[in-house]
């Protein structure tokens, strides 16, 4: 059996919506592994500390993971050039902790309404996000 691990820079280098891409590939039953770090669409894969550039597209991707029951490997795949390797996998793990935990507090019901029946749920959805930013 052949399954990929995408990676979140080689997918924004891609021009790629990340959540959209992983989703693909594990609408497939083909998503053997994640790859996390940051990355400026196009450029040069740079590996920067998850959650640097692209913090929605981050967490959602988390979220999308989450709400396809996603049980695989998490792995950093980051270049830590100013600080120690232990303390960039520390910042790594804290800041998807924070992601999965106010992803955690997202009220999950209300936005499979909206998205199940967008026609009576018109802007929920946003200020549901909205809201959860305080």
């Amino acid at each position: 059996m052949v399954v990929m691990q995408p990676e979140i820079g080689h997918v924004r280098m891609g021009f790629e919506d990340t959540p959209y891409a992983f989703a693909r590939v594990a609408r497939e039953g083909r998503l053997g592994n994640t790859h996390w770090n940051s990355q400026p669409l196009g450029n040069y894969d740079q590996d920067l500390n998850v959650g640097v550039v692209g913090w929605e597209q981050t967490e959602a991707l988390l979220y999308a993971l989450k709400m396809i029951g996603y049980q695989g490997y998490f792995c950093f795949d980051i270049n830590p050039e100013r600080m120690p390797v232990e303390k960039a996998v520390e910042i790594n793990c804290r800041v998807l902790k924070i992601m999965n935990d106010r992803i955690n507090r997202l009220p999950h019901d209300r936005i499979l309404e909206c998205y199940f029946d967008p026609a009576n749920h018109r802007g929920e959805l946003e200020l549901i996000l909205a809201e959860a930013r305080k």
